[in-house]
């Protein structure tokens, strides 16, 4: 499908009238995407979730927390929704 003009119109200059179109200058479903690079060696840099002090964990290892007042935590364990049936109006008191 050929792309259309967001605009027409004239660009008049004294006695000469010019035709003018603006297309978009980018597709609406476009994206650009970087990656980190290590200068020295021009090596990606990898994402690795550590801990300070005991280094790389494991993925199953994670659990999700809220720090709701400074360094006190409320942590999420994950549930399976399968546990509370399949009425999705239920109310949880």
């Amino acid at each position: 499908m050929a792309a259309r003009p967001y605009w027409k119109g004239q660009l008049r200059l004294a006695l000469v009238s010019i035709p003018v179109e603006i297309y978009s200058a980018t597709k609406s479903g476009a994206s650009i995407s970087f990656r980190q690079i290590h200068e020295p060696s021009g090596k990606p840099v990898k994402y690795v979730k550590s801990v300070p002090g005991i280094g790389p964990v494991d993925v199953d290892d994670i659990m999700k927390g809220y720090e709701y007042e400074k360094g006190i935590m409320s942590f999420w364990k994950k549930m399976s929704w399968k546990q509370f049936g399949s009425n999705p109006r239920r109310r949880l008191n």
